[in-house]
C-alpha cells in the first residue's frame, strides 16, 4: 500500500527541503537592513537537498523518522511487556548455529563464527574476558537469516560455565537497556557461546514474541477505518494517541499521557484587521489584483512585512503610493534571469504556488503586467518621468522611499 500510494502522488520522487537557511548572522548586533540579496532571502525557494526517488528507502526513512517520536520509556516498556508475555506464554522460538574459530590469549576469547546453510544463515563474532563467572566485552551479529546491520550488541550480563575442559557462555542480546529485535519485531533472546580448544560453535535463539503487538496494531488499523479510533487517522502523527492505544490493547501499565485532551484548549484565532477597515471586497482593476497575490503578507496590522494593504481605502491609496518604487523593482525581477535579480521578485515563488500560479505562468501573465503599468503610472505622477528598473537599482534598494511611515 505505501508502493502504491508513494507512486501515485510522488511518481518523480520526493524533494526534501533543506534546512539550511543562507540567512544574515542572527546573533549579529548589527540593526536588520531592507537590502536582503536574494540568495540570504528566506523567502527564496532553496534547492532540495535530496530527492527520495525509491519507496522502499523512503519508507525506511520515514519509519526511522516516526520512530524518533517515540520516548525511550515507551519502547522499553513495550520491549518488556512483549517479551515478558512471549516468555510466560512459551512463544516459539527459534535457533540458529554457526561453527566459531576461536583465539584465546589468557582470559580473553575472541572468536568468528559463520554458518553455510541458507536458512540458518549467521555471521557473528566478538570477544570477551572469561576470568569470571559474568564475561563482559563486545558481540556482533553481522548477518543473521538474511538480515544484516545488527552492530554491537551489550555484552555485559553474561554467564559462564565450564564443564572438564569445555566452556559455554550465555548473553542475552541487548543494547541500551532493550532487547535487539528482527526487521519483523521478534526478538533475539540469548547468544550461546560453547567452545573447547580452538573451535567451537554459537547459537542464536529469538522468540516470536511480536505477535501481540501485531494483532493489536491491526486492531488499531481496522478501527481507525471505521472512524471508531482515531490513532491512525489523517492527522499529524501523536505518539500519545498510538501509544495509549497500543498499550491499553497489550495491557502495560497505564499511565498519564500528556496533551490528548484538547478540550480545555480554546480554538485557533485569526488576528484580522476590522472588515470595515478592509476596501478589498470593493477594490477593482490592478488594486484588486494587488489584493489577490499580495494581501497574504501585507493586509496585516504587523509593520514587517510592510502592511501596506491594510486600512481603508485612503489609507490604503496613500501607503501604495509611498511603497510604489519598492514594489515596482520587486515586480520588475519576474522577467530578469536569477541571475540577473538585485532583490528578489514579489510575489514569491511560494506565494504563487499556494495560488496554483507557476512562476513561469505569472511571469507571462496579464496579471503581472497590469500590476507593473499600475505601479508604473503611479511612479510618473510622483516624478513626471517615465520609471527606470535600472534607475531604481542602482540607487539600491534601502534608499528607496520606505513602504510605511518611520521605517
Amino acid at each position: 500500500r505505501f508502493t502504491a500510494r508513494w507512486r501515485e502522488r510522488w511518481s518523480g520522487g520526493l524533494a526534501i527541503a533543506s534546512a539550511d537557511i543562507p540567512n544574515r548572522d542572527p546573533l549579529s548586533a548589527a540593526a536588520p537592513s531592507a537590502d536582503v540579496p536574494p540568495r540570504f532571502d528566506p523567502l527564496e525557494t532553496r534547492a532540495a537537498l535530496e530527492v527520495w526517488d525509491q519507496a522502499a528507502e523512503a519508507q525506511r526513512r520515514l519509519i526511522a523518522g516516526l520512530a524518533g517520536f517515540l520516548s525511550g520509556a515507551d519502547t522499553s516498556a513495550l520491549d518488556d511487556t512483549l517479551f515478558q508475555r512471549g516468555v510466560r506464554e512459551s512463544a516459539k522460538r527459534r535457533t540458529y548455529s554457526a561453527r566459531c574459530a576461536v583465539t584465546t590469549q589468557a582470559a580473553d576469547i575472541a572468536f568468528t563464527c559463520a554458518s553455510t546453510g541458507s536458512s540458518q544463515h549467521l555471521l557473528l563474532d566478538g570477544r570477551f574476558r572469561s576470568g569470571s563467572k559474568n564475561p563482559a566485552g563486545e558481540l556482533r551479529i553481522v548477518e543473521l537469516a538474511g538480515e544484516g546491520g545488527f552492530g554491537e550488541m551489550d555484552a555485559s550480563r553474561g554467564r559462564l560455565e565450564t564443564n572438564a575442559g569445555e566452556y559455554a557462555a550465555r548473553f542475552p542480546a541487548l543494547r541500551h537497556g532493550r532487547r535487539v529485535r528482527l526487521r519483523d519485531g521478534n526478538a533475539i533472546e540469548a547468544i550461546t557461546m560453547r567452545w573447547r580448544g580452538n573451535t567451537g560453535e554459537a547459537v542464536v535463539t529469538t522468540l516470536d514474541d511480536f505477535a501481540p503487538a501485531a494483532a493489536a496494531i491491526a486492531e488499531m488499523e481496522r478501527r481507525s477505518a471505521a472512524h471508531e479510533l482515531d490513532a491512525f487517522s489523517a492527522k499529524p502523527f501523536r505518539r500519545a494517541a498510538v501509544m495509549d492505544a497500543l498499550f491499553t490493547r497489550l495491557g502495560v501499565k497505564a499511565r498519564d499521557w500528556c496533551c490528548l485532551d484538547a478540550t480545555g484548549i480554546p480554538a485557533p484565532r485569526a488576528d484580522l484587521p476590522p472588515a470595515d477597515a478592509n476596501p478589498a471586497r470593493e477594490a477593482t482593476g490592478p488594486l484588486k489584483t494587488l489584493y489577490q497575490y499580495c494581501a497574504t503578507c501585507h493586509l496585516g496590522p504587523e509593520r514587517a512585512p510592510p502592511n501596506f494593504l491594510q486600512g481603508d481605502a485612503r489609507r490604503v491609496d496613500a501607503s501604495v503610493a509611498r511603497c510604489a518604487e519598492r514594489i515596482y523593482l520587486r515586480l520588475g525581477m519576474w522577467p530578469l534571469p536569477q541571475e540577473a535579480r538585485s532583490k528578489s521578485p514579489m510575489p514569491p515563488s511560494g506565494s504563487l504556488a499556494a495560488l496554483n500560479t507557476h512562476p513561469a505562468d505569472w511571469t507571462r501573465s496579464q496579471e503581472l503586467a497590469s500590476l507593473r503599468q499600475y505601479i508604473a503610472g503611479l511612479l510618473r505622477e510622483q516624478s513626471g518621468a517615465e520609471p527606470s528598473l535600472a534607475a531604481l537599482s542602482a540607487r539600491g534598494y534601502e534608499s528607496l522611499r520606505p513602504c510605511v511611515e518611520n521605517e
